[in-house]
């Protein structure tokens, strides 16, 4: 109101920080387009997508929608849930993650999330406190940093090697020379290398970033040879060939609390080797901090590396494991995420990270108990109503079942 004086200037302004929270491929796009020239009447060609549901020949089963409006009309789900999610649907998640590790998970390792958007916010929530920093994979998905500027949580970033299937930066190629270099010196040459052709193709493509094991067996006789002339030096090649992720352990300091890894990438689609993933968890466990596991693509495994849940490894390191239903069944509007303590040391315990399963600011939908409930009580095969290349393979798990089925549309 106007009291003589002219209008006030209004006493209120939105939080500047965040804007970060709202960086996404979605929130890039639109800028691209409200940008575009409005006289140029060419159909543009939208090039990030990230709900196929918009596209009618990807739809979950049926069979999903049914039984979710049957939970609904049951009026069981009407009610406030625990903080953490109905114990039957934690212990469902439990149980099905459960069935790939080497040790039993229980419902008390389980909290339920409004999608992995949200589990994302809940971990880095926990975790900020001053001067902490958190190591990000680089390329990645822009919600860990966005979550992390809001939290004031310092981001560091690690390189993903496109050149070596978009693992972690450790092993690179100056690090395999010196290691080629120093056991070279202390034996025969000539022995060595009798068959140098072979071995010298051998080398050039371990340099390049192949896999040794998968090299070495495309000419054992050969290779035979070659090993037999090292065998003195077993041990010493072993401790090498087992050296941590430099570039980790160069970013790390006494103020860094875990690392993320997405895996399956989420961009670049690659799949981490077993390998890969225990030199993961040894560098974390030497640096004394826990990995943040983002598996929501488990399910959607390009290549031919098999998928392996970070949680196999959690005896090393504790583990969290982030999940959701929206990939697996393309349902991404029901938002089911979770958060999965994998520690069978009781580690996160010990240090209070496991109050994420206590803090009561963050509340469950009910509806993830009937959401869950379709994923029980339907065994159907999500890929196999869907409009996919032949070479495409689908790798689903059921809830039901438990069992690994490969989908083939050949």
């Amino acid at each position: 109101m106007d009291n003589g004086d002219g209008p006030k200037k209004w006493g209120f302004q939105g939080n500047a920080e965040l804007n970060a929270s709202s960086i996404s491929v979605r929130g890039v796009l639109n800028r691209v387009y409200a940008n575009l020239d409005k006289d140029d009447k060419r159909p543009t060609i939208p090039l990030g997508r990230a709900d196929p549901t918009e596209f009618p020949s990807y739809q979950t089963t049926r069979l999903a929608p049914d039984a979710v409006a049957n939970a609904a009309f049951s009026y069981n789900f009407n009610c406030y849930a625990p903080t953490g999610g109905i114990a039957e649907t934690r212990r469902a998640v439990a149980e099905y993650l459960s069935k790939d590790f080497p040790y039993q998970l229980s419902l008390d390792d389980v909290y339920l999330a409004a999608g992995c958007t949200q589990a994302i916010e809940i971990v880095v929530s926990v975790l900020a406190r001053p001067n902490a920093n958190i190591l990000l994979p680089r390329p990645g998905y822009p919600q860990y940093e966005a979550r992390a500027s809001v939290s004031n949580l310092e981001a560091r970033h690690f390189d993903l090697i496109p050149e070596k299937g978009w693992e972690l930066d450790g092993s690179d190629l100056g690090s395999k020379a010196r290691w080629l270099g120093f056991w070279l010196g202390d034996f025969d040459l000539d022995l060595a290398w009798s068959d140098h052709g072979s071995m010298a193709q051998i080398t050039t493509q371990w340099l390049r970033g192949s896999d040794l094991e998968m090299v070495l067996a495309r000419d054992l006789s050969s290779v035979a040879r070659w090993l037999g002339s090292i065998s003195a030096h077993e041990d010493r090649i072993k401790q090498l060939s087992h050296k941590n992720l430099d570039s980790i352990e160069a970013l790390a300091d006494e103020n860094t609390v875990a690392m993320v890894i997405i895996n399956p990438s989420n961009p670049c689609g690659n799949v981490f080797t077993s390998q890969h993933l225990k030199k993961i968890a040894e560098t974390a466990r030497k640096l004394g901090i826990f990995v943040i596991s983002d598996e929501v693509y488990s399910h959607l495994a390009f290549g031919s590396n098999p998928f392996v849940p970070m949680g196999v490894f959690g005896s090393i390191v504790p583990i969290l494991t982030l999940g959701s239903i929206s990939k697996r069944w393309i349902v991404p509007g029901w938002r089911l995420g979770w958060i999965v303590t994998c520690d069978p040391n009781g580690i996160f315990q010990q240090s209070g990270v496991g109050a994420v399963n206590r803090n009561d600011s963050w509340g469950c939908l009910t509806s993830s108990k009937a959401s869950l409930h379709a994923d029980q009580q339907s065994k159907p095969q999500p890929c196999s109503n869907l409009n996919v290349p032949p070479q495409i393979q689908c790798s689903t798990v059921s809830f039901s079942t438990r069992e690994i089925q490969t989908i083939s549309t050949a």
